[in-house]
């Protein structure tokens, strides 16, 4: 399985998600021992989620992890989440593994959970380290020399 080159790519929406649990999973999580065997989720919507989820999970979100795991455990499709903070540490202690597993996956940087004001990181580290998507607080949007000013810029 390989993903398409980015020349392929351009133009297309992509779709990042989190891969569900079967639905017979869910059945086995929820159903009592008193239950019949009456399924407890709608067999046309099982039908429905199974074929859209098929469809548009393109990239499943996985953990940003150190590099040895990544390259062990990831495929092309998963798409590794990592916090501005925890890059920032990633960065300093090891600035070669970060290079090479953004190579590899499509990463995504998302904001620090102490940005109460909604403001956004500097996308410019990042995309410098190969992370090909920084996540944006629309709030703050059209203000030059902002971050989002500067994605605009780029984009």
């Amino acid at each position: 399985l390989v993903l398409p080159s980015p020349e392929e790519l351009k133009y297309k929406v992509l779709v990042r998600g989190i891969k569900r649990p079967t639905p017979t999973t869910i059945v086995k999580l929820w159903r009592d021992e008193k239950d019949d065997d009456k399924s407890l989720v709608d067999p046309q919507s099982q039908l429905i989620q199974k074929r859209l989820g098929d469809l548009f999970v393109y990239l499943q979100n996985v953990p940003f992890r150190e590099y040895e795991y990544a390259k062990a455990n990831y495929v092309c499709y998963h798409s590794p989440n990592i916090a501005e903070n925890h890059f920032g540490r990633a960065v300093r202690d090891e600035p070669a593994c970060v290079v090479q597993q953004t190579a590899k996956t499509l990463c995504r940087l998302y904001p620090s959970g102490i940005r109460q004001n909604s403001s956004n990181p500097d996308p410019i580290l990042p995309w410098n380290f190969g992370v090909q998507m920084v996540a944006f607080s629309e709030k703050s949007a059209g203000v030059l020399g902002s971050p989002t000013g500067v994605n605009f810029a780029r984009f």
